[in-house]
């Protein structure tokens, strides 16, 4: 599955404001929001380093400051509709690993525009080689202090089972992140 996507807007261009973090976006200097609509040109090196190591790195991918203001809004979105309400001494390891989110798009703001910029799809392209991406499924992790190490699992049920290739696109939104 890949976590981007080539569609963009919708054909009149809106982001969606579902909640009224989109001023946060309009709020920053337009060079830095434009990075979002901006392909990010994958080099060849990064390219060879993904397909040999199943994984690469890209630093700068988004702006510092782009990062800071998508973690407030995302941050605020997932906690709003965090479906753990038991305390995490309450809960079962798999449910203190993690509060999980899914579907961040469909409330618009700043997750919608995150989830379907040019800059996030082209990434996705240029490392697999391909003229575009398809959204498979989008979705907020967040670590609760507390909660504990993230158990051995499996996500292969949540990918396509006929596709041949897939990338995931993980922006960290941690202010911890080297």
């Amino acid at each position: 599955y890949v976590l981007v996507s080539m569609a963009g807007y919708g054909a009149d261009g809106d982001h969606g404001d579902a909640d009224g973090d989109l001023a946060l976006l309009k709020s920053l200097p337009p060079a830095i929001v434009a990075a979002l609509d901006e392909p990010f040109s994958v080099t060849e090196q990064q390219r060879e380093a993904f397909a040999r190591d199943r994984f690469i790195i890209c630093k700068q991918l988004l702006p510092p400051l782009l990062l800071q203001t998508l973690r407030e809004a995302i941050a605020a979105h997932t906690y709003a509709r965090n479906p753990r309400t038991l305390p995490l001494s309450e809960r079962n390891t798999y449910d203190r690993a993690f509060i999980q989110v899914g579907g961040m798009w469909q409330h618009g703001g700043c997750a919608k525009a995150l989830t379907f910029s040019k800059r996030l799809a082209s990434t996705a392209a240029g490392l697999m080689a391909t003229r575009g991406a398809l959204l498979h499924h989008d979705q907020a992790l967040f670590k609760e202090p507390g909660g504990g190490l993230t158990p051995w699992h499996c996500d292969q049920q949540v990918s396509t089972p006929n596709v041949c290739m897939y990338a995931n696109i993980f922006p960290s939104l941690s202010t911890r992140w080297p």
